[in-house]
C-alpha cells in the first residue's frame, strides 16, 4: 500500500513541476498534496527554538517538527523545475521558499487576469453559435476569472453576457421584455 500512494505522490510531483506561469495550478496541487499528507500547518507553524537537554518533550517536538518541514522542503523542491529550485537555493525555511515563489510568480497573475477581463470584454457571440454555447463559454471565461480570486456579480455577469450577444439576439431579446 505505502509503494502505491508513494508512486502516486511521485507521479503527482512530476505531473504538477512548477514551470512560472502554471503558478496557480502548481500551488494548488502543492497545497492539496500537504494538505493530504497532513503536513500543510508546517508552512504556517512557527519553527521551534533548539531545546536543552534535559527538555525531553521539547526536544521530540523539535525533531519532530524539523522531520516534518523536511519533508515538505522535498515535496516542494521536487515539484519545481530545477531553475527555479536554484532560485530559492539559499532559503532555509519551507514558509520562506513558499513566499519567495509567491513572490516571483505572483505577477503572472496580474498578467493573467488583464488577459482574461480583456478577453471576456472583447468575445461577441457569432451569428452561427447557439445562445447557450456562447453563456458556456462565457460562463467558463468568469471561472478562470474567480480561480484568480476575482468576484464578479452575478448582475455584472449577466450584462457582460448580454452585452456580448449577436445584434440579431439583443433586438430578439429587447422585442421581448417589452
Amino acid at each position: 500500500m505505502t509503494a502505491s500512494i508513494n508512486s502516486i505522490l511521485l507521479t503527482f510531483i512530476n505531473d504538477y513541476k512548477l514551470k512560472g506561469p502554471n503558478y496557480n495550478d502548481w500551488h494548488r496541487s502543492i497545497m492539496l498534496l500537504l494538505t493530504a499528507e497532513r503536513l500543510s500547518a508546517i508552512l504556517d507553524d512557527v519553527v521551534p527554538q533548539k531545546p536543552t537537554d534535559d527538555e525531553y518533550d521539547a526536544n521530540e517536538t523539535y525533531e519532530y517538527f524539523h522531520s516534518c518541514a523536511s519533508k515538505v522542503m522535498l515535496y516542494i523542491l521536487g515539484s519545481v523545475d530545477k531553475s527555479i529550485a536554484d532560485s530559492v537555493k539559499g532559503i532555509t525555511s519551507t514558509k520562506g521558499i513558499m513566499d519567495k515563489l509567491n513572490e516571483l510568480f505572483s505577477q503572472i497573475d496580474v498578467h493573467e487576469h488583464h488577459e482574461l477581463v480583456d478577453l471576456i470584454h472583447n468575445t461577441k457571440m457569432k451569428e452561427e453559435t447557439p445562445v447557450i454555447d456562447h453563456v458556456i463559454k462565457m460562463r467558463n471565461l468568469f471561472d478562470k476569472l474567480k480561480i484568480l480570486d476575482t468576484s464578479i456579480t452575478l448582475k455584472y455577469k449577466r450584462k457582460v453576457i448580454f452585452n456580448s450577444l449577436s445584434p440579431q439576439h439583443i433586438a430578439l431579446s429587447s422585442m421581448t421584455s417589452t
